[in-house]
């Protein structure tokens, strides 16, 4: 048996540790190598993707690491999704806002241009009165046309004035029941005679003790005004027929004149100013607001509408609550 001596054993284990050590070395290189790439690749892929979210591009979210960087990785996706929220808010108000500017550049263009005219007319009766120039002479006569128009214009100085409102505050609706029967039919009289005129039959079929619960004074003015306009926009020996059918939890009221709208018309209706016939409409005293103001109404006290076409002619319908 052999027996190694004591320098052959130091010597033999000098040799070994250059060697020991090199495999040492190279393990940890290996470790430390392994190590960082666990360590630095949801670094990287954060990078990657906050230069994605510089571009403003959809970004989605990695899966969920229990440490630090998972943690942080988290935080700066939720704060990348609440901007992106945020900028997509702040996109969609500016828009309504640039919208809202649009609208009342037009409104007050349109405005200006329907003051414009009676001023003009009245105007130049005025002059030719003064001078005393050919008809004009007969001052009774043409008196009566001004104050004619001035009335026109302080009509729709008026109701310029309560669509401004409208826009502007807040409306205070006190609900309340009302008795649908009796308020239309409170309201008749005061278009009878122009129905008479034009020799049209209005029929009304609505059940007694039918109510809703709305505010009478808006509603009142709706109704008013989508009469008038029912009236005026049916052919001579036409009729206006009114309904409603209960359907819980709304009442449908329904307005069918007579006539026809363009279909391209139908959604301009409801915008200031806008006239089908243009001629006609300012002879029978039409401002063009009636159904601007009927549709802030209507959107103030958040009651659904609709006008449309139908084989019998223009049908105005809307849903008011039984119960508020």
């Amino acid at each position: 048996m052999y027996n190694y001596s004591d320098r052959e054993a130091y010597s033999a284990f000098f040799r070994m540790i250059p060697m020991v050590l090199l495999v040492v070395a190279l393990i940890s290189a290996l470790g430390a190598a392994g190590y960082a790439k666990v360590i630095t690749q949801p670094i990287t892929r954060l990078a990657k993707d906050t230069r994605q979210m510089s571009k403003m591009k959809p970004v989605p979210i990695p899966a969920v690491r229990n440490d630090e960087i998972g943690q942080l990785t988290t935080d700066v996706h939720h704060l990348y999704n609440s901007l992106r929220t945020t900028i997509s808010n702040l996109e969609i108000e500016m828009e309504r806002v640039r919208q809202m500017e649009e609208n009342q550049r037009y409104f007050f263009s349109a405005a200006s241009h329907e003051l414009k005219t009676p001023i003009a007319a009245t105007n130049a009766l005025l002059e030719g009165m003064f001078e005393n120039i050919g008809d004009y002479k007969d001052h009774p006569k043409y008196l009566k046309e001004c104050l004619k128009m001035m009335n026109s214009l302080n009509k729709l100085v008026a109701e310029i004035l309560e669509l401004v409102r409208l826009t502007d505050e807040k409306m205070l609706i006190k609900y309340e029941e009302v008795d649908l029967e009796r308020m239309i039919k409170s309201l008749l009289p005061a278009y009878q005679p122009l129905a008479d005129l034009k020799n049209q039959t209005l029929s009304i079929h609505i059940p007694q003790n039918q109510n809703c619960c709305v505010d009478s004074k808006i509603l009142k003015r709706v109704l008013s005004n989508v009469i008038m306009n029912a009236i005026q926009n049916t052919p001579e020996s036409g009729s206006v027929k009114i309904w409603s059918e209960e359907r819980a939890p709304d009442i449908k009221l329904c307005i069918l004149n007579q006539g026809y709208i363009e279909e391209n018309a139908i959604t301009k209706v409801f915008e200031p100013f806008y006239r089908m016939d243009t001629v006609r409409s300012r002879k029978d005293g039409h401002s063009g607001l009636g159904l601007t103001i009927v549709k802030r109404l209507l959107d103030n006290m958040q009651i659904p509408f609709n006008l449309c076409n139908t084989d019998q002619g223009v049908l105005f319908c809307m849903e008011l609550p039984i119960k508020k």
